[in-house]
């Protein structure tokens, strides 16, 4: 029953460094961010529990990605890739699947909608 925390709360320390590094394009914040992730204690703990933390961290982590792919796209900041759609989908996968493993998550997916407006 924790391994899916386990997994979850260890893959949302390489998609932090690479989203944080995308975001920033700093190897120093990215490099930072991750280390702050990685020797988090309730981050520990809750990949010691068999709960959906580490998995809705890690959803909300793909999502927040996938939405700024797509924007960077929308805004023309980005060269276009073949798969426009790639990001949309991505984005709203994550988002469903963050939804449907803690309700309240719907908070974060929100969020991110209101911004993309």
């Amino acid at each position: 029953m924790r391994l899916p925390a386990l997994l979850a709360g260890l893959c949302a320390i390489p998609v932090l460094y690479g989203f944080s590094r995308h975001l920033t394009r700093s190897v120093g914040i990215a490099t930072g961010t991750t280390l702050l992730l990685t020797l988090s204690t309730v981050h520990i703990s809750f990949s010691q529990q068999s709960r959906g933390y580490t998995l809705v961290l890690l959803l909300g982590l793909v999502h927040a990605w996938a939405l700024l792919v797509a924007i960077e796209q929308l805004r023309g900041d980005a060269d276009p890739p073949d798969r426009e759609w790639l990001p949309w989908t991505l984005a709203a996968l994550a988002g469903v699947l963050a939804v449907l493993t803690i309700p309240s998550a719907a908070f974060f997916v929100g969020a991110w909608a209101d911004c993309v407006c």
